[in-house]
């Protein structure tokens, strides 16, 4: 029998079977009860004052930008390796995103380079959590406040992580997340803004909505989307959220499992080192390994299937190639050559994890010339 095991599989039960039907019976699909439901179970698990559910990842990130104003002239300090729509959204308001080089143990924007990129057009910096892992804040908030810049978080990756003790999901200023199908939890297609204010909350909820204001039904007072969450989305996120601490668990005990069993593979591949002052959230299980795009298409032969985060920093993307003014980012080119990412997924067997570990030794054992290693 053939193998075969997915990068990420989401898992869609019979509890968001049943919140779907609920709404496809009232007749209510569109944004309604089940989006305000989802909103207020947000902000009871992940600890944060406000949330507003939009249609993607993307929209929260675009929302969040234009709440701090940002406009054309402006300049965002963006990690040099991240996913392209941190870099998008900057670019759909007008702004210049600034890469920035990433630490090359965690994963995460170095601290240590941004100050360098700051210039008097620097109007807030945009952070991500790799993997799931979670950057410095303590430095990244010292940076902010001392040349008065916003930090927007892009927490694609950080639910189910902690920081010191307090939610991953409320450590910037404003904090975006997506619910993609491969996520961690999963509305299908969605995302969500996380937010201290009243003001950033109303402005979202305007936003969202074509720029309508709630005074009267078409009365337009700001220039918006059509970003909203239909309740069909939101009955599946509901049905994600009331399983939250066992899918979290489960995200856990995958990840030290890994641990464990790739012990014997540390002179060969790198690790993420985790943030000792937080608590990875484990979206991704991330390896850096030499001739990664063989390792990659020998595994993809045994029936495993693998990703490669980003292989290009945002300044290499053919979308911005040439135009886009950054120093050298040399942590970021390696990065995108070497890393690899492991099956996980909800559910997932430790049969399933032992043959994925049997099937990288291979193939590290067949391929790998000496260990990769960022610096």
């Amino acid at each position: 029998m053939k193998v075969n095991i997915p990068w990420a599989k989401p898992y869609i039960g019979e509890i968001e079977k049943r919140e779907v039907e609920d709404s496809m019976n009232t007749g209510w699909v569109s944004m309604g009860p089940k989006v305000s439901a989802l909103e207020n179970k947000l902000n009871s698990l992940l600890g944060v004052k406000h949330s507003v559910v939009v249609n993607s990842g993307t929209a929260a990130l675009d929302i969040a930008l234009k709440l701090f104003g940002v406009s054309r002239g402006d300049e965002i300090i963006v990690p040099a390796m991240t996913y392209i729509a941190t870099v998008n959204a900057v670019t759909y308001n007008s702004a210049t995103p600034v890469p920035v080089d990433i630490d090359p143990y965690t994963f995460n924007i170095d601290v240590n380079l941004i100050e360098k990129s700051i210039t008097s057009k620097t109007k807030g910096i945009a952070v991500i959590d790799y993997g799931g892992n979670p950057s410095n804040y303590d430095r990244l908030k010292e940076i902010c406040d001392r040349h008065k810049l916003f930090l927007l978080q892009d927490g694609a990756h950080s639910i189910g992580g902690w920081y010191k003790g307090e939610s991953l999901c409320s450590m910037g200023d404003i904090c975006t997340v997506s619910f993609h199908a491969a996520k961690t939890i999963t509305t299908v297609e969605g995302g969500a803004i996380f937010l201290r204010s009243e003001e950033h909350d109303y402005g979202s909820r305007v936003l969202r909505s074509q720029g309508e204001d709630f005074i009267g039904k078409y009365s337009h007072t700001m220039l918006g989307h059509n970003y909203r969450m239909s309740d069909l989305h939101a009955a599946v996120g509901l049905g994600q959220f009331s399983r939250y601490d066992e899918i979290m668990n489960d995200r856990k005990s995958l990840a030290e499992q890994y641990n464990k069993k790739l012990v014997s593979l540390s002179d060969a591949v790198g690790f993420i080192k985790n943030n000792e002052d937080g608590v990875n959230a484990w979206f991704l299980y991330s390896i850096l390994v030499d001739k990664r795009d063989q390792v990659k298409g020998y595994m993809k032969e045994r029936g495993v299937d693998t990703r490669v985060s980003w292989p290009l920093p945002v300044y290499d993307q053919p979308l911005y190639k040439g135009s886009m003014d950054h120093v050298d980012c040399p942590v970021s080119e390696k990065f995108g050559r070497g890393v690899l990412n492991l099956p996980m997924y909800y559910g997932m067997s430790e049969d399933e994890i032992d043959y994925v570990v049997e099937v990288l030794k291979e193939a590290v054992g067949e391929i790998v010339d000496s260990k990769y290693e960022l610096i």
